[in-house]
């Protein structure tokens, strides 16, 4: 990543607390959006982890459950201290 702040997680689908605690609990542990992939693929072989770094921006990790956006509901924010937490 571009800076030491922790990127912003945007996970899709946002609804399925299975998916986001999995998420929660592999962040912390992974060096980079590759390796949260890589774990996350364990489980959801799917899974795809895309990052944005914008200048002046920490970064935003996209994390996708099915591999693709699937809209609706899904798509909530989360900061990497308050991942859980929905937001809008």
């Amino acid at each position: 990543m571009a800076s030491d702040a922790p990127p912003r997680i945007l996970c899709d689908p946002g609804d399925d607390d299975e998916f986001l605690a999995t998420v929660e609990r592999l962040v912390p542990e992974v060096a980079d959006d590759r390796a949260l992939e890589r774990g996350l693929r364990r489980r959801y072989p799917r899974a795809a982890v895309h990052r944005r770094e914008l200048s002046g921006e920490s970064g935003t990790w996209y994390v996708y459950r099915d591999g693709r956006w699937l809209g609706g509901r899904a798509g909530a924010s989360f900061g990497l201290a308050s991942l859980r937490r929905r937001t809008g």
